[in-house]
């Protein structure tokens, strides 16, 4: 006897994923593309929405050889077995099938593959089917990547192309020799540059079109360069995000090149089936009745050149939709009749009925074996090992009707099996249901199951996912079971979601408490990858002194003395900050526009859009903000509101989780136009004034006590003063003392509670944005006593001197001024033209000393404080659920 096929998948080990069922229905071989536009399947707007370049007709795809799918799949395959040695080249991340732009600023098609330890470009013809050159990079090699917008030098003739793109370069930082750069015969070019296939726009950004998408390829190279680099010992690759300028300024060969797509391989025609359609009986005459828009491959036969015997034919071809589903419902009727099935498939004790001819149309695998050759075709009784019985049933079941259930107990079997017979559509269900699940309990269990699966997709979205909720990551079993090869893999990922590095350090010292007796000999180098540099003097000290497992551990301690040290000195880091893959906010608080305003705004960087947030608790203006932990505080100000013009000592904070303000300690004194930076975890308020009080006087806020303390006083009161932190050193900048606007500047050491002068600036000003961008300080507009200023200057920390660079557009004084993704902007300001108040944003690219203008502030606004978010305090939604 048989046993019954249809009950529940045996219970395999329970890897904590929520039960959900996900019907996949009988038209499995429609994925319809979304629409252009810059919609996700989902009709969520995607990164590239805003850049969408082409619309693709079907009949233009159709132009393209590659919009074949099985045509790229064949040339993949074939360029992964003719250039991956995986014993050198390691295992394959990805291929895809992109767009090349030259240094001449041509197109062409070219496959792309990604691998642990290289990068691969190969020119395939796809009329040949055969590659026909291709270029290695080893990813060691790669020193930077810039991903950003594709745009053209000021006073280009190029039409802008507003598309996204990414370059890789190995030239160990120097620009590309001009013998090169204009020499269209080299092959020795040491960078290349990829945008999306126009394809892209035509089928959508759904997991099946991946392939075509750079903004896919961006995140796989980063990720794989930041392997590599952990992996090898090499120092990390520079990633930048920010245009990426293509030095064409006339551009005509490349327009004419481009326009005719002669880069790509196009045909005259489509060799397809052409699809039946349902349509009314048309008069041989009419209008109607004459085609339209006909591929050229396929000839039209007037109704005079069939031979019928008369002079003319009406015919009508039917598609009935319902066809194929009722034909799969008998045919499965039939085998659970057991009705002309001609094979058994022998799973353990399961024993399974079923037709070959649906068998190797649904799987690759039947496929092989029944039409390749094997001894299983001619076989009534095949006997399959390595496969769950109720999963290898469920797939079964899954050929004929195109439903498949997944819950909790049936995917860790499902999902094996599905890879095993290479049924996609299973894989894909198994993935998205797994992907839903994915909760900080689970995240690193999901991440090794899709690995071990080759499931590439689910892993690259589960690591993405564990990076931005490795705070609550970090607290669960998973973490605590990680070897110590997994948890320096994940410490060293720049996207860690983390408000300091202190968070790091305590996961890495819970991780080796678990354990300690075998993990702390592990500890060295684990501390290592722990980006220590970034820890507060203070926090190091009390670790030395007071930590347990460190006491034991002599050369961890000598470590840490180490990086204290150079902190006290000063020393630029060697290591970058994190970048967390979160959204890139510049949050906006207060101003002056007629009166004091209590508006309170965010940037979206990568949407270029304004949010509205909830309201300052009291309007005011001359304020100044910084951001601390994931909070936003906003320091000092005044008043000036109908009935009120009062100098504020006032200190709010703002939770972005949970978009509330919150009142602090207060001030010591009130500080209009005052000056605030973050040093060692603390909020400096630097200068301002009450009434006519000037103030020289500085202080700080320990958030972990909500308390105010006084350090040493400036050598000069600075009311508008502009102040910025590089390398644990606060910098006081400009201002007016009360008589005059200076050109003076100081630094203050923490050490010795102390101010120094240092060099002056080439302009008195007050009112100035002033940020730090690596080792400079930029001092931008301002008001030299007679005019607003738009000129600006740079100081160098490390030689002590100032030089001019490029100005502004228009000339503003109590502007705003922050950095994001290594650019200035500026924001805002007085412009000083009969109650000019300005709405204008500038960007500053450092690279190419140019200004920019930015998407405008909601309204024109002066005296406001700006401060970027990079790390989001985001809490998972089951963990929401359960406070």
């Amino acid at each position: 006897m048989d046993r019954d096929e249809h009950h529940l998948l045996e219970e395999g080990p329970l890897e904590r994923f929520k039960g959900a069922t996900l019907q996949i229905q009988p038209d499995l071989t429609s994925r319809s593309p979304s629409a252009c536009g810059g919609f996700t399947p989902d009709n969520k707007p995607s990164k590239l929405g805003a850049l969408c370049p082409v619309s693709v007709s079907d009949l233009e795809a159709r132009e393209y050889f590659s919009s074949r799918d099985s045509l790229v799949h064949s040339a993949i395959d074939e360029c992964v077995r003719l250039f991956i040695n995986t014993n050198t080249d390691g295992d394959l991340l990805g291929a895809w099938l992109l767009t090349e732009i030259s240094l001449w600023d041509t197109e062409k098609e070219r496959i792309v593959l990604l691998t642990t330890n290289a990068m691969v470009t190969i020119k395939y013809d796809f009329i040949a089917t055969k590659a026909l050159e291709h270029q290695k990079v080893p990813l060691p090699a790669v020193d930077t990547v810039v991903v950003g917008e594709l745009i053209y030098p000021p006073g280009s003739m190029v039409p802008p192309r507003n598309v996204r793109g990414v370059r890789a370069m190995w030239n160990k930082g120097e620009p590309v020799p001009f013998s090169k750069r204009w020499n269209p015969f080299t092959n020795e070019v040491p960078l290349c540059t990829y945008t999306s296939h126009p394809l892209l726009w035509h089928k959508g950004r759904d997991d099946g079109n991946t392939r075509f998408d750079v903004e896919s390829f961006a995140e796989r190279l980063t990720f794989a360069l930041d392997h590599a680099s952990a992996s090898n010992g090499n120092p990390p690759c520079k990633i930048d995000y920010q245009p990426i300028v293509l030095q064409n300024y006339v551009g005509i060969g490349s327009m004419i090149h481009n326009r005719n797509a002669l880069g790509f391989l196009n045909f005259a025609g489509w060799p397809g089936d052409v699809s039946m359609e349902k349509s009314r009986p048309k008069s041989p005459g009419s209008e109607e009745a004459r085609p339209s828009k006909v591929p050229k491959a396929l000839p039209v036969l007037q109704p005079a050149e069939l031979d019928t015997g008369v002079s003319s034919c009406i015919e009508t071809n039917y598609c009935i939709p319902s066809y194929l589903s009722e034909a799969m419902q008998m045919m499965q009727m039939m085998r659970s009749h057991r009705m002309l099935t001609d094979v058994v498939l022998e799973v353990g004790q399961e024993l399974i009925h079923s037709h070959k001819v649906v068998l190797a149309a649904a799987s690759p695998y039947f496929k092989a074996m029944f039409t390749g050759g094997l001894r299983e075709a001619d076989m009534e009784r095949v006997k399959l090992q390595g496969v769950c019985p109720t999963a290898m049933a469920a797939l079964v079941r899954f050929m004929y009707t195109g439903t498949i259930n997944v819950s909790e107990l049936t995917v860790c079997q499902l999902l094996p099996a599905a890879t095993m017979f290479q049924i996609n559509y299973v894989i894909d269900a198994c993935c998205s249901f797994l992907e839903r699940q994915l909760d900080p309990s689970n995240a690193i269990g999901i991440a090794s199951f899709a690995q071990q699966h080759s499931c590439e997709d689910l892993f690259w979205k589960s690591q993405h996912f564990i990076e931005r909720y490795f705070t609550q990551v970090c607290q669960e079993e998973e973490f605590l079971q990680l070897s110590p090869a997994q948890l320096v893999n994940l410490i060293k990922r720049d996207g860690l979601n983390v408000q300091e590095e202190m968070q790091v350090y305590e996961a890495v010292m819970k991780w080796v408490r678990y354990d300690e007796e075998t993990r702390s000999p592990k500890m060295e180098n684990i501390l290592s990858s722990v980006r220590c540099q970034f820890l507060t003097p203070t926090f190091l000290k009390q670790q030395m002194n007071n930590c347990d497992v460190l006491r034991r551990l002599p050369a961890c301690r000598e470590y840490l003395a180490k990086i204290f040290k150079d902190l006290t000195l000063h020393k630029a880091p060697c290591e970058r900050e994190r970048k967390p893959n979160t959204p890139r906010l510049i949050y906006i608080a207060g101003g002056y526009l007629r009166h004091s305003l209590d508006k309170m705004e965010a940037y979206n960087v990568d949407n270029q859009t304004w949010r509205e947030l909830a309201k300052l608790p009291v309007p005011r203006s001359g304020l100044s903000g910084a951001f601390l932990k994931g909070v936003f505080y906003a320091v000092g100000g005044r008043n000036n509101s109908p009935g009120s013009h009062q100098d504020s000592d006032r200190v709010d904070k703002y939770c972005p989780g949970q978009n509330q303000w919150q009142q602090c300690a207060p001030l010591s004194v009130p500080r209009n136009r005052v000056g605030v930076a973050v040093m060692d975890c603390m909020v400096y308020a630097v200068g301002g004034s009450a009434g006519c009080d000037y103030h020289s006087s500085v202080e700080r806020y320990d958030p972990e006590e909500d308390k105010w303390s006084q350090v040493a006083p400036m050598h000069q009161p600075r009311l508008g003063v502009g102040v910025a932190v590089v390398n644990r050193l606060l910098y006081a900048i400009g201002g007016y003392d009360g008589k005059d606007r200076l050109d003076t500047a100081e630094v203050y050491h923490p050490e010795n509670n102390a101010w120094h002068m240092i060099a002056p600036m080439r302009t008195r000003r007050s009112g100035a944005g002033v940020v730090a961008l690596g080792n400079k300080i930029y001092v931008v507009g301002g008001y030299d006593g007679q005019n607003q200023l738009e000129t600006v200057e740079c100081y160098d920390t490390e030689t002590n001197t100032w030089e001019q660079v490029a100005s502004m557009s228009e000339p503003r004084s109590a502007l705003s001024v922050t950095t994001l993704d290594g650019k200035l902007y500026a924001m805002g300001g007085y412009g000083g033209q009969g109650q000019s108040f300005l709405s204008i944003v500038e960007v500053y690219y450092p690279e190419l000393d140019q200004w920019q203008r930015g998407t405008e502030l909601t309204c024109g606004r002066s005296g406001h404080a700006s401060a970027v978010s990079y790390h989001q305090c985001l809490v998972h939604r089951d963990q929401q659920s359960t406070k």
